[in-house]
């Protein structure tokens, strides 16, 4: 899997948005993805939209350096798990689901003057 992506905080301060693209499995995907703290369910949640019309629902949790993200709910069982380096410039880990997964390592690009 190679791609690139972003992410800022949305206007207001409420949601971070994640841009990006992915190639895997031969599909060159485009998404964006809205971020933020859902009251009701005490857990931080996101929706994905992609180039191909799906929609994602995934649970965050981020404590410390380590980093989860559930499909749908925790405990879904699919699920990437990871770890942020100590300089915070990268983090590592793998997605994981009953028959399958992959690895992933994210390396921080700072943007050009």
């Amino acid at each position: 899997m190679t791609g690139v992506v972003t992410f800022e905080c949305f206007a207001g301060g409420f949601f971070l948005v994640q841009r990006g693209w992915i190639k895997i499995w031969g599909r060159k995907i485009r998404f964006i993805e809205f971020i933020g703290y859902d009251e009701a369910g005490e857990a931080c949640t996101s929706r994905m939209f992609d180039n191909f019309g799906d929609r994602f629902g995934y649970e965050w949790s981020v404590v410390g350096d380590d980093i989860r993200i559930a499909f749908g709910r925790r405990g879904s069982g699919n699920s990437f798990t990871g770890k942020f380096s100590a300089n915070g410039d990268s983090n590592s880990g793998a997605w994981k689901w009953p028959g399958g997964g992959y690895s992933t390592t994210a390396r921080k690009v700072r943007k050009r003057p």
